[in-house]
């Protein structure tokens, strides 16, 4: 049986009990404003306040595709979201079980 192991970045903002109690890795990440360049909590000042538009990708988990979009539908205030299967070339490298999310204001998807 392959090992699994949960890998995460610090965006994600889990709850520390749940990292310890699943041992989930969490990659410290830099947010970039311009050039200007923030620990990962600071961004949480700059956050944007309109409706967004959200796109969830993933490589064949669409039960997983599913949880993402309910905690997105919870979390933020997305107008519109749309979900697909990744294409094969990114599912072949990323591997099966990978999810993404692109999240952007709505007023610039809107034509």
């Amino acid at each position: 049986m392959a090992k699994v192991r949960i890998v995460t970045d610090s965006m994600a903002d889990l709850p520390q009990e749940l990292v310890d109690k699943y041992n989930i890795t969490v990659v410290p990440l830099k947010v970039f404003f311009g050039v200007q360049c923030f620990n990962d909590g600071v961004a949480e000042q700059y956050r944007y306040a309109g409706p967004l538009f959200c796109f969830i990708a993933h490589g064949d988990d669409p039960e997983g595709m599913q949880f993402l979009d309910g905690v997105v539908r919870e979390k933020l205030d997305c107008r519109e979201i749309l979900s697909s299967q990744m294409g094969s070339v990114v599912g072949t490298h990323a591997g099966p079980g990978i999810l993404g999310i692109v999240v952007c204001p709505y007023k610039y998807m809107q034509v």
